[in-house]
């Protein structure tokens, strides 16, 4: 250990930043910040080197490459890029949070950089609001674990100006998403755009202006082949990329469009063949339009493509989910990139199914965490090209963002670093992480928390719905479909004058009640 006794001196203390300034937070805590002058102060010095680290890449993990070297009162700190510098203080601040007393750090050389190019995390709107003070705290707690990507799916949570009657109201006007992708980028993580679309887009056809363009009488999805709809989706990207200025990417979704070409108005059979080539024509004027805005595609490429209709995708577009093997051969030969994707969100109503449980029927689950390990570290990493990982957090259950975090901070351990670590250290590290390392017990707390919400979601009861019409239809075609509600019979009454209790609540609920 080095503990230089009269306190850390910063070499570029005139040095401004996210990252420096983390940094004099993290010794200020710990009462070991110098003043500059002090002499016999341990140093810390910092800088960029292209060549720093040898990484034998040409992509740009080469620039998210550092080297840290600590040794008897001195501390330095070299990134190959501003990215891997500022990656370099995130592992810097972990040390001295965890050093214990009076800042000591343990001496040696680390050399590293990321396994995969992007750590994605998913941002979902649709069903709330998050303020926008904490999204810059999410943020600053996402450059901690490394991410370097969110993918923002917005819906009407932006005022869109070429259309304001989408946006909800309260939504984020186009400078407060440019200040936060700002403070994204100072941070190195890239806030990218997800629209929904064509599909999923009752949020622009439930309003009588677009009732037009709805597919099929339904306001799930658009018609997506129709010029009017087209300029409208595209006006919305446009919206989007003017608010999102030093991104590199937009996610155009496509996300399960399962009823491509079903409008009357369709011109050709409907049929799966036609399906897939309607779908396919979308993406092409899609990535048409974004190319010209200097935007890198990334798609959910699923039903209704076709795999031998996978070598008409324009080549350099990123597939979103690496799961179809018959889609791998074609998109290696157009150049298209995966991206290895985990949920960490279902049916759940209060807490993702992070840990090992027993469903309703008996059957042991091993868990989101476990899945995601086993799929990433053993299944779909190994298959394809995947140029990174994708946490999903979808919030159509109504879960609050910060039960995600587990999650999301799982994926990007397995993009930077993906090697065997188990699923326990993983939690455990993020908990000293996220919670500092005087927080004792939080795993357990988590696991308590989990179990809770996993017995509070199988204690309903599931009962053919008497109050709404049949859904529009399945994946695969249209057909009705029943709903159905959750309820809870409520303990009996005692019977009049007897006072006598019929068994068959007990009964029923024998096991929940053991």
């Amino acid at each position: 250990l080095t503990a230089p006794g009269a306190g850390w001196r910063l070499a570029n203390n005139a040095d401004q930043g996210p990252g420096p300034d983390a940094l004099r937070d993290a010794l200020a805590s710990r009462r070991v910040l110098a003043d500059g002058r002090s002499r016999g102060a341990g140093r810390i010095e910092w800088g960029v080197a292209p060549d720093a680290v040898a990484t034998g890449l040409d992509d740009s993990r080469h620039a998210q490459a550092y080297r840290l070297r600590i040794e008897p009162g001195r501390v330095q700190l070299s990134g190959n890029g501003p990215a891997g510098l500022f990656h370099g203080f995130q592992t810097l601040i972990q040390l001295i949070e965890s050093g214990g007393r009076a800042g000591e750090l343990p001496c040696g050389t680390i050399v590293d950089w990321p396994e995969r190019e992007l750590r994605i995390v998913h941002w979902d709107t649709k069903h709330h609001q998050d303020r926008l003070a904490t999204l810059r705290r999410y943020l600053d707690e996402l450059a901690r674990i490394k991410v370097n990507t969110v993918c923002f799916e917005i819906e009407d949570k932006f005022a869109y100006p070429s259309h304001p009657v989408i946006g909800a109201p309260g939504a984020f006007t186009p400078d407060e998403l440019a200040a936060l992708v700002r403070y994204g980028l100072e941070r190195h993580i890239q806030i990218v755009p997800n629209l929904q679309a064509p599909a999923h887009m009752c949020y622009v056809l439930k309003h009588s202006e677009f009732a037009h363009l709805r597919c099929d009488g339904s306001n799930y999805q658009i018609c997506m082949d129709e010029p009017e709809a087209r300029r409208l989706i595209f006006d919305l990207y446009d919206d989007l990329v003017r608010a999102t200025p030093g991104v590199d990417y937009f996610h155009v979704s496509t996300d399960e469009v399962y009823y491509a070409g079903i409008c009357e108005k369709f011109r050709r059979p409907y049929n799966p063949v036609n399906r897939s080539l309607t779908w396919v024509e979308f993406v092409r004027a899609a990535h048409a339009h974004l190319s010209r805005h200097g935007r890198r595609m990334i798609v959910w490429a699923e039903y209704p493509l076709l795999p031998e209709h996978v070598a008409l995708l324009p080549p350099g577009i990123i597939d979103g989910v690496a799961g179809n093997e018959g889609y791998l051969a074609p998109e290696a030969e157009r150049g298209i990139r995966q991206l290895i994707y985990a949920s960490m969100q279902g049916v759940e109503p209060l807490l993702p199914r992070y840990f090992p449980y027993t469903d309703g029927a008996g059957a042991a689950k091993p868990g989101r965490l476990r899945e995601a390990a086993e799929q990433y570290l053993r299944g779909r990493a190994t298959r394809g090209r995947p140029i990174g990982a994708f946490a999903a957090a979808w919030d159509d259950a109504g879960l609050h963002n910060e039960t995600f975090w587990p999650g999301w901070a799982s994926m990007a351990q397995y993009a930077w670093c993906n090697q065997a670590v188990t699923v326990e250290q993983t939690v455990a590290d993020f908990m000293d992480l996220f919670y500092g390392t005087a927080a004792g017990g939080m795993a357990g707390a988590w696991r308590d928390l989990h179990d809770g919400a996993v017995f509070y979601e199988r204690t309903w009861q599931r009962v053919p719905s008497r109050a709404r019409t049949p859904g529009y239809g399945e994946w695969d075609e249209k057909r009705p479909l029943p709903r159905m509600d959750r309820t809870l019979d409520p303990p009996p009454l005692p019977e009049p004058g007897s006072l006598r209790l019929a068994p068959a609540f007990r009964n029923a609920c024998a096991g929940l009640l053991e």
